[in-house]
């Protein structure tokens, strides 16, 4: 799907993805980045092409005809995190809000988001959790205590906005009767089906020279098979993890990975 800022001359009647790079649920994620777009910001920009389907379609009614048969595939929240909670010389949510309370504060106002794209006519929603982030390389290199593969206060941080997430999904099925709100539980498609079988190594190990932001060195020549470490950089996984969560998400195997349901009957509601 075009990116939201390059969307001239694309059908935008097929999707427009209004991913940011660093951002989050939260306005201030990722600010120490630079400019990004978050959440409530992507949101505006979908009311934006809202518009442009309104004219495409002729009138309001039609596009929202449009939308309600069309996939909301929403993945946000790990940034806020990475890029907020656990970078303690950047922000202070971690010292105003415990883990419980934090994700209290991103569900809150994930939600709001949701709801204002169900009033421009969403009514199928993917939600997707958060990966325990504390096995992510750049966060092992960073925090990890000698002899732990992973940083557990880390993973068990996000438990909380997984366990959240799932109850908002089981209270807007019931306040949206319209509408199909699932979970994706990403975590648990990491040990279970075709995930389970790409990623079976934990480590700092990644298939290229990293720089201190823990991204690609520009021209600088990755792995030559970039099947054999599951990370591509310090934050990002290789493109056949990422094949293999959608595989698992779009036929999931059990309502651990996909609650209530999968993606594949997701869409055919």
């Amino acid at each position: 799907m075009p990116p939201f800022a390059n969307t001239s001359g694309s059908d935008i009647l097929k999707g427009v993805n209004y991913a940011s790079a660093a951002s989050g649920i939260l306005n201030e994620t990722g600010t120490h980045w630079g400019e990004h777009i978050p959440l409530n910001k992507q949101v505006e920009n979908h009311k934006a092409i809202v518009s442009q389907i309104n004219k495409k379609l002729t009138s309001s009614e039609k596009a929202k005809e449009h939308l309600n048969k069309c996939l909301y595939y929403v993945n946000i929240g790990s940034n806020d995190y990475i890029n907020n909670y656990f970078l303690k010389e950047h922000y202070d949510s971690s010292k105003k809000f415990s883990p419980d309370q934090y994700a209290k504060v991103l569900v809150k106002e994930y939600s709001k988001n949701l709801k204002e794209l169900h009033s421009v006519g969403a009514r199928k929603f993917a939600l997707i959790g958060i990966v325990p982030l504390g096995c992510v390389p750049a966060e092992i290199s960073a925090r990890a205590k000698p002899g732990f593969p992973c940083v557990k206060e880390e993973n068990d941080a996000v438990i909380p906005f997984n366990d959240k997430l799932k109850s908002l999904v089981d209270r807007f099925n019931k306040e949206f009767p319209d509408s199909k709100f699932i979970l994706i539980n990403t975590a648990e498609a990491l040990s279970t089906g075709p995930t389970k079988d790409v990623v079976q190594v934990i480590g700092t190990d990644v298939c290229c020279k990293v720089g201190s932001n823990g991204l690609c060195v520009p021209n600088k020549k990755a792995c030559k098979s970039r099947n054999e470490k599951p990370f591509f950089d310090s934050y990002h996984s290789i493109e056949l993890v990422y094949k293999a969560d959608a595989e698992t998400a779009y036929h999931a195997p059990t309502t651990k990975v996909a609650y209530p349901m999968d993606i594949s009957h997701l869409v055919k509601l």
